[in-house]
């Protein structure tokens, strides 16, 4: 096989539905026809959340892995979540991290395995107190002190608390946003930094700071407010003009929220969100425009 250029005719995710022709040539991936180029099995491609790059799922050995099924990446039993990655022989590492809570929010996961899956990240070997580690506890490579073998990425933590609003399993998302909006009590201005150490907390003491972690820093900025989108079930519907918030709820921390000035084509609202137990009430101080705003529940 040439090892530098491949055809693969894949879906795009997380909107697309019928397969394109993609080329790999060396590192780069390419629309354009690459002469040479050996086929790869049809499977999918993800385009990166954060970084410039491109996640690829092939059909390993005809197992059929496509968009259709949730096992895209070999779940390990022994490790009771999906694979980081595959050895030079295509079989599945096994070693435990938080990567597997983005599968969430890509949406290709099927519901038995995402609850799983949530459930694995929310054990003390990965939610240190303040949030999720890159890699759990335990694992050979773990360290609670390097950029990414146990550290906690608060973008990452937001990434996976997204995913789980995606499948309904809002009570993690609490853990999530409880953690990291005490960690940022502690933090200079209240700001969250790139990361920080994956070190268990403490009653009385705050994380352990990086010490060369940027702050401020752009993906950790959006943090609370992918928590929030996350816990609220915030939605937006352009073509109805409508604003919703499907299975809304907020984390016991927290008991009352005001959104203002969302907009909507030329339509703007305020939103007030109040927490009463397990459920929230709604109302709209300020709004102008044919915006429409609901509650909707579906589990």
């Amino acid at each position: 096989m040439n090892a530098e250029r491949w055809r693969l005719r894949a879906v795009s995710l997380p909107d697309g539905t019928d397969p394109v022709d993609l080329w790999v040539a060396g590192v780069r991936l390419t629309t354009e026809a690459q002469a040479g180029a050996d086929p790869l099995p049809g499977g999918w491609v993800l385009p990166g959340l954060v970084d410039a790059h491109v996640h690829l799922s092939i059909d390993i050995a005809g197992t059929g892995l496509g968009r259709g099924s949730a096992e895209l990446v070999a779940a390990k039993a022994e490790i009771e979540t999906y694979a980081l990655a595959l050895d030079g022989a295509k079989r599945p590492c096994a070693v435990r991290t938080s990567n597997a809570g983005q599968v969430l929010l890509s949406g290709i996961a099927n519901p038995a395995r995402a609850a799983l899956i949530a459930k694995g990240l929310l054990r003390p070997d990965f939610f240190s107190g303040w949030g999720i580690r890159t890699v759990a506890r335990g694992e050979p490579r773990y360290n609670p002190m390097s950029y990414h073998d146990g550290s906690i990425w608060p973008h990452d933590n937001a990434l996976i608390a997204l995913g789980f609003a995606r499948y309904g399993l809002k009570q993690p998302i609490d853990k999530l946003f409880e953690g990291l909006f005490h960690a940022g009590t502690y933090m200079d201005h209240r700001r969250l930094p790139e990361l920080f150490c994956g070190f268990q907390r403490q009653h009385g003491q705050g994380p352990t700071l990086y010490p060369v972690a940027c702050a401020p820093q752009a993906w950790a900025a959006a943090t609370p407010f992918a928590l929030l989108q996350a816990c609220l079930g915030l939605e937006f519907d352009p073509f109805a003009n409508e604003i919703r918030l499907s299975n809304p709820r907020l984390p016991a921390f927290l008991d009352e929220v005001t959104l203002r000035d969302l907009q909507l084509g030329s339509s703007f609202v305020d939103l007030r969100v109040r927490r009463h137990g397990e459920t929230v009430s709604l109302d709209t101080p300020r709004i102008s425009g044919g915006i429409r705003v609901s509650i909707v529940h579906t589990c």
